[in-house]
């Protein structure tokens, strides 16, 4: 984690994104019970379009205001950058 409070806040803040907002809506479609195809198509569609695009949009955006366009915060690895990698690898 990085010392300075801002930094800290950047880096939660696209933890608690990918987490929160990306992982347990994909979680929750992957294992919810046996149901209608066409529903958990449609759950499937809006989460590839809405929360991927969020999560990429942030992430742009954070890689566009940091000093160094190699770290998602800082110039120096973070919780942040290590949870992106275990997304991008597919450890989801």
């Amino acid at each position: 984690m990085p010392v300075d409070p801002v930094d800290q806040y950047r880096v939660e803040s696209i933890c608690d994104l990918f987490w929160l907002d990306f992982v347990n809506p994909l979680y929750n479609i992957l294992w919810s019970g046996p149901g209608e195809k066409e529903e958990k198509d449609k759950k499937a569609t809006d989460f590839c379009t809405k929360a991927t695009g969020k999560l990429m949009a942030a992430i742009e955006k954070r890689l566009k205001e940091n000093m160094s366009q190699k770290f998602i915060v800082g110039d120096k690895w973070t919780a942040a950058d290590f949870t992106l990698l275990h997304f991008t690898t597919g450890h989801v």
